[in-house]
């Protein structure tokens, strides 16, 4: 009797290792492109119902999210056309490959479909606009640009190429501030930089040759400081020329200049922050010179001039003054 159930248990289990049982799983379909199309999305989860022997189907939940590549070249894009949509069914896949062999069947899949853009890809020259630089007078820096990378070979989806022409780029203010930051007490430097990408423009296109966009910068420690100081004609003649006109400051002027007794001009002043924190409105001079003044003329404006100026500063722009002969 012992003997009896043995063979009979033996046997129940063999059957039952047989049968056939479901199960669903969540699949990843992945769809990977050649290099003259581009697909979207790359990648979707489907809900798959497999159906086969129990030990099969034990083997199916042990398993990880299983992973079904599907590859698409040029051939999946009809002729003479730059994109396409294209829809799978679960027939269009090779669920078998993945699993290891054809122990399961897939009995249904859901969605039903898979739904997908195809694109044609191609590589072209493209231009690369300067780059922005907003944020270098933020920092108290001198902004220059000394090169940058002016074209570049990309790959990108032929629909895309109008949109970029040119590329847009920038140097962010956190990169002037690291390059700033590397400065310490010197005063100018000069750095190569990776451009950025215009958010807009970033996604539609990889880029083949250089792999970076790069500009080469000099940066200058700039403060700016006003100074409001004291301002005056000098006329004195050369010896053996024509005695110096009498002149006078108009009454009329330019909105840097201040009336009053003695006139006064306001200058902006920019340098290098030391020397600019040890500069008094007591160490400048400010000055007209009365030559400067045409002879054929009786009034009109003429340039400010400043004595004294210490290394490391320098007027910010070229001021003038209107001045007149004396009545």
């Amino acid at each position: 009797m012992g003997l009896a159930v043995v063979f009979a248990w033996a046997i129940w289990y063999t059957v039952r290792e047989d049968l056939n049982e479901t199960q669903k799983r969540p699949v990843e379909i992945v769809f990977q492109s050649d290099a003259k199309v581009d697909v979207s999305p790359r990648t979707q989860t489907v809900t798959v119902l497999f159906q086969g022997p129990r030990r099969a189907v034990d083997a199916l939940r042990a398993m990880q999210t299983p992973r079904i590549i599907r590859r698409l070249t040029l051939a999946d894009l009809p002729a003479d056309t730059d994109e396409t949509h294209r829809e799978f069914v679960r027939e269009d896949f090779d669920f078998a490959d993945a699993l290891g062999g054809n122990a399961l069947t897939v009995a249904d899949m859901d969605p039903p479909s898979v739904n997908v853009r195809l694109y044609r890809v191609d590589v072209r020259d493209a231009s690369v606009a300067p780059p922005d630089s907003g944020g270098a007078a933020d920092l108290g820096l001198k902004y220059s640009r000394k090169s940058y990378t002016g074209s570049a070979k990309i790959r990108a989806r032929v629909r895309d190429f109008a949109s970029l022409r040119p590329i847009k780029t920038s140097i962010s203010k956190e990169q002037l501030q690291a390059v700033a930051e590397g400065m310490k007490e010197t005063p100018k430097t000069s750095a190569t930089v990776t451009l950025e990408v215009d958010p807009t423009q970033r996604d539609l296109f990889t880029l083949i040759e250089p792999k970076q966009l790069v500009a080469i910068i000099e940066l200058s420690r700039v403060a700016e400081k006003e100074f409001v100081v004291p301002i005056e004609i000098l006329g004195a003649a050369q010896k053996g020329a024509r005695p110096a006109r009498s002149l006078q400051f108009a009454e009329l002027n330019k909105p840097h200049f201040v009336p009053g007794d003695p006139p006064r001009v306001k200058l902006m002043v920019t340098g290098v922050p030391s020397a600019l924190a040890a500069l008094t409105p007591a160490k400048l001079r400010a000055f007209v010179l009365a030559a400067d003044l045409a002879e054929d003329q009786r009034n009109g404006d003429v340039p400010v001039h400043v004595a004294d100026l210490p290394p490391g500063v320098a007027l910010s722009q070229d001021y003038r003054v209107d001045v007149e002969e004396t009545r």
